[in-house]
């Protein structure tokens, strides 16, 4: 997810309570996501793709595929803070953003946010 950053910085506290999807490649995980339900409203907290193998699809793949299980277990919402320059990613996905931009260490961000 940042790779010029320790391991212990992706690591949350609420990780085991979360639902993980990998994308795999010849038997190589590629992609992460990591959702968090709360009561039927789900936050995106990671989505990261291997540099390699950004721009093939891999991160719309595992974000539909996520969001159809969500659907299924009776989630009606999901959203993130997104990074701006992640922004026609998530409009390509259904998403709409925020007109408000925030920082988080130095980086521009909108929240996003669909309906299941």
């Amino acid at each position: 997810m940042w790779p010029d950053r320790p391991r212990r910085d992706v690591i949350l506290a609420d990780d085991m309570k979360a639902l993980h999807f990998g994308a795999f490649k010849n038997g190589q995980l590629v992609a992460v996501g990591s959702f968090f339900n709360d009561s039927g409203v789900v936050r995106l907290r990671k989505l990261a793709v291997e540099h390699e193998h950004q721009g093939n699809g891999i991160a719309s793949t595992l974000l539909q595929a996520a969001i159809e299980d969500l659907r299924h277990e009776g989630c009606t919402r999901i959203w993130c803070d997104a990074r701006v320059s992640a922004s026609e990613f998530y409009l390509r996905n259904g998403f709409s953003l925020d007109a408000r931009v925030f920082q988080k260490r130095g980086i521009d961000y909108v929240v996003a946010s669909r309906v299941l």
